[in-house]
């Protein structure tokens, strides 16, 4: 009982100071103390090095169900996938017919920059692109894994506008101005804190800061001339004047499984706790998600357990949050891949226009390419089919539909065919333009092959040629098509 008491007379004396979120933790006489002592050794926490893991195998499903664990070792013709065992000398030949699908283990390659739409096809295949133009015959469109691709208008069911940039209203950093950061973390009139031993939802966080003393801690955060870097625990922030529906894009990098707290629309941009702000804590593999309250208590809205950091390995991703505090509605994507979209119905009142970032662990954490924007609202989901439409329709910005036909999209500008005129709307003002699906055509039968990318984009594709710098063959939308093998994660016949 005393143990545990210790920890709560802690807390009491750091106050607005602790410098991990506190969950909501309940005290029950020796378990806390016992959860710390069992737990702390091998818990996630960044002070403690993780154990090395195997590489992670390639996982094959047959059509029969039967699965098969190795590595995948590139395409042999005609259809026959190569593939490596351990407990098979040289490699196997699997014939491509007799497989349901098979994942690689892989994180795949990112895009070097941000497509504007995703384009979906009449056969369910999805890309994001840029587009080029699209006019009565074809569209023509830019993608970083495939170079450029052609599509007749006649395959394309959707284009939607989900990560188009709006108003941009800050793109950094490129220093440490205009950023406050939090004050240094003491129990007590002299001493730094040591330890903090916090249980997540029965995950054990350890932050360590080694000083103590008299002595004034230098800051948490420098600016080492590319990025904001947490050299230790502590929290920096800055209030952007976030608008109501907004979208943040940063850069994280972190040498292993990061540990940190992103509060956005806070009110308070100088401390750790004490704000009112929607919170995202990342630990180990999971994201948790809670509204954080002034009061210095907070309210579960959800987790995610997304698989992205849960390796240990040194990490760099691509965090997006897209919020819209009107709908009251929020999308997390990582790698500009949807993780989860969440409701936040009650939870936006008394927010601020702040972002605040929070790092928990004893270890570096870069972020980079920061970028708030304006957001559209958009949030591309999959749809469970194409739907019948007499006519195009094109949904605005600010919620407006019209139908017609689309004439062209050409230089940043849609050219629309109405019942009473034909009108031209820069593209920015789109968020989603639907065409009316043609009369249905005889087409290919039976299973298809169809890649799966690391964007979650598809492509229905004959192979001819896939080892480990391209994957080549043809698309009976698409043409002859080659794509980037790193940015594949995989196959399924459909």
């Amino acid at each position: 009982m005393g143990a545990a008491l210790l920890v709560s007379g802690l807390w009491t004396v750091w106050g607005q100071e602790q410098p991990i979120l506190q969950p909501a933790i309940i005290i029950r006489g020796d378990k806390v103390a016992a959860a710390v002592e069992a737990k702390a050794a091998a818990a996630a926490a960044t002070n403690i090095a993780p154990a090395k893991s195997q590489t992670p195998l390639d996982m094959l499903e047959f059509v029969s169900g039967d699965t098969l664990r190795g590595k995948f070792m590139g395409w042999a013709e005609p259809g026959m996938i190569r593939w490596q065992h351990e407990g098979v000398e040289g490699e196997l030949r699997i014939i491509a017919e007799k497989v349901r699908k098979f994942r690689l283990q892989r994180t795949p390659q990112r895009a070097p920059q941000t497509m504007n739409a995703r384009l979906w096809l009449q056969n369910g295949d999805r890309l994001s692109v840029n587009i080029v133009s699209l006019d009565g015959e074809k569209g023509v469109f830019e993608s970083w894994y495939a170079g450029r691709v052609e599509a007749p208008r006649g395959a394309i069911s959707n284009l939607v506008f989900f990560f188009a940039h709006g108003d941009v209203l800050y793109h950094g950093p490129t220093g440490l101005e205009g950023w406050q950061q939090s004050g240094p973390m003491r129990v007590g009139p002299a001493g730094l804190i040591r330890n903090q031993v916090v249980v997540i939802d029965g995950e054990v966080v350890v932050a360590r800061e080694e000083r103590g003393g008299e002595e004034e801690p230098p800051a948490a955060w420098v600016f080492n001339g590319e990025a904001l870097e947490a050299v230790r625990p502590g929290a920096v922030g800055r209030d952007f004047k976030l608008p109501p529906a907004s979208m943040v894009t940063m850069e994280l990098e972190a040498p292993g499984t990061p540990a940190f707290t992103l509060h956005l629309y806070a009110d308070a941009t100088d401390k750790f706790t004490g704000m009112n702000a929607l919170s995202f804590t990342f630990s180990g593999r999971m994201i948790y998600f809670r509204r954080s309250l002034a009061t210095g208590g907070m309210r579960q809205i959800g987790n995610v357990d997304h698989q992205k950091f849960g390796t240990g390995a040194p990490t760099r991703t691509k965090l997006t949050l897209c919020t819209d505090l009107e709908q009251q509605t929020l999308a997390v994507y990582l790698d500009d891949m949807l993780i989860r979209k969440f409701s936040i119905a009650g939870q936006v009142e008394g927010l601020g226009t702040g972002l605040v970032i929070q790092q928990q662990a004893a270890s570096s954490l870069k972020i980079s390419n920061l970028t708030i924007s304006r957001w559209n609202g958009v949030v591309d989901e999959p749809a469970t089919g194409p739907v019948a439409l007499k006519e195009d329709m094109m949904l605005l910005n600010n919620r407006d539909k019209i139908s017609g036909r689309l004439a062209a999209i050409r230089e940043g500008k849609v050219e629309f065919q109405t019942a009473f005129s034909k009108i031209e709307i820069p593209l920015d003002r789109v968020q989603r333009i639907s065409l009316a699906a043609p009369e249905p055509a005889g087409g290919a039968t039976g299973r298809q092959p169809r890649l799966l990318l690391g964007d979650t984009g598809r492509v229905t594709l004959r192979i001819e040629r896939w080892d480990d710098e391209v994957v080549e063959g043809r698309s009976a939308v698409l043409g002859q098509v080659k794509i980037n093998a790193r940015a594949v994660i995989g196959l399924q016949y459909e």
